[in-house]
This record gives structure tokens, sequence and C-alpha cells, in this order.
């Protein structure tokens, strides 16, 4: 994909000169022929963002100039989009207007069922507490939120590619995230039936939100046994107790082979 002629401008710059009406028409139309040509717009990118000149700046670039195929829709549609998305080869979540929760409850019963594409965030800052996130697989990208259209746009190529955009400091933190020293025997450690459950559902994916609503408990009580799963496994977040769910899991199965 050849980039030229970007607005040196971030993302979430406030810009000067929004489209006029008649390009927003012709950025739709041109939105829409594409969707219905798959042999000419081969590339497919769903954007969930609020209605702004900024989203339209963003979708008529990738339409227009990269070729690629975009459909913006608010994030109050996301919950009618489940289906669709699977049809896309990248969704792209506007950090600044969806909540984390709200992404996770999004793509966790799509990932279990293998049926969420690639996914990236826009507009997402240094010091947002994205552990959920980071965990799952399809992420393969993140963009702050004074990334420039060119990096993004630059982003977006190098992902429908098979590759991944993540910042520096964004990669040092999965690093920590994934990293556990070993335990001499996690088997060993006793968990309570309801942390048992609690474990199940955070191995699924579950937001904190989600786990308490499917086991009819509050979100304060949700987090008050991850805090005595944590103590009790040793870990320091939520990647971290997966990775030790899953080798306890695994001595479990050698431990009752072995009789």
């Amino acid at each position: 994909m050849k980039v030229t002629n970007l607005l040196p401008v971030a993302y979430n710059a406030v810009l000067p000169d929004l489209p006029s009406s008649q390009t927003m028409q012709d950025s739709t139309s041109a939105t829409v022929e594409n969707h219905t040509d798959k042999q000419q717009c081969q590339k497919r990118v769903i954007l969930f963002a609020s209605k702004s000149g900024k989203a339209a700046v963003l979708e008529n670039l990738l339409v227009n100039q990269c070729k690629i195929t975009c459909l913006t829709f608010d994030p109050s549609q996301m919950g009618l989009c489940g289906e669709l998305v699977n049809e896309f080869d990248l969704v792209i979540f506007d950090h600044a207007d969806i909540y984390n929760d709200d992404i996770l409850d999004f793509i966790a019963p799509l990932t279990t069922k293998g049926k969420l594409t690639k996914f990236a965030l826009l507009g997402i800052a240094l010091n947002s507490d994205v552990e959920d996130i980071l965990k799952w697989p399809t992420l393969k990208g993140m963009f702050h939120p004074n990334a420039s259209l060119a990096h993004i746009l630059k982003g977006v190529d190098e992902m429908l590619n098979e590759g991944y955009w993540l910042p520096r400091a964004v990669l040092h933190k999965m690093i920590d995230l994934y990293r556990l020293e070993p335990s001499l025997n996690v088997a060993d450690v006793k968990l309570t039936k309801r942390e048992k459950q609690i474990l199940e559902k955070l191995n699924e994916g579950a937001s904190n939100q989600a786990i308490a609503d499917q086991l009819h408990l509050s979100t304060h009580t949700v987090k008050r046994h991850l805090y005595n799963i944590f103590k009790k496994a040793g870990t320091k977040n939520r990647i971290q107790t997966s990775n030790w769910a899953k080798e306890r899991l695994s001595q479990e199965e050698r431990r009752d082979k072995a009789f």
C-alpha cells in the first residue's frame, strides 16, 4: 500500500476543516460500492468510533486512498455487529470512545467461538489498564492518541499483511505480563469451589462484570476472590494467573495419568 499526500495531523487532533456534506456522501457511496465489490477491494476493515470528523477522515483515507473497504459504526451498535465482524479482515476500536469492559464483552464470546478476526485499538494511552485485552491472541496493534494519520495507515497496512503494530512500551509490558516465576507444584495450591469457578471464567476471557453476571455475584465479590487467587498462586495479574491455571491443569492431568 502506498500512502501519499496525507495530512500531518494526529488522529485525535482538532481538525479545522471537516469534510463537506458532499464529500461525506461521496465517501459513503465509495464505501458501499467497495463493500459490494469484493473483486475491487480485497481488504476490509470495521471501525467502531463515535461519528465525528476524525473518524470520517480516517475512513475516507482508508477507502479512497488505500483502497480498503471501511465501514464505521457507532460504539452503541457493537452488539448488533457480532456476526458481521467475522467477514472483515480487521476490527478497529477507538479506545477514547469505548470502555475496556465493553471491548472485552464484545470480543470474548467471539474469540471463544473462533469468530473474531484481528483487532486493533486507536487512541490508547500508555497508562491505560489493558492487561485483559493484551491476553487476546487476535490483538494486532495499538495506536497512541497522538499517532498521525500516516502512522495509522501504515500500521493498518502492516496488520492486514499479517504483521503487528505495537508500541515498544506495550511490547515490554506484554513480556512482563507473560513472565511467571515457576512454582514447585501449582497443583498443590488449594482453591475453594467458588475460586475454581471464577478461575474457569477467567480462562475463558470473561471480564469481572461478565463473571459477576454469570455467577450471580457482585463485581466487588469477584474482585475479592480474584485477589485471593492471586495471593495463593503468587501471581500479580489476570494474564499470569491464567498461565498459572493452565500449568495447574497440566500438572493435574499428568498426575491423573500416573495413577
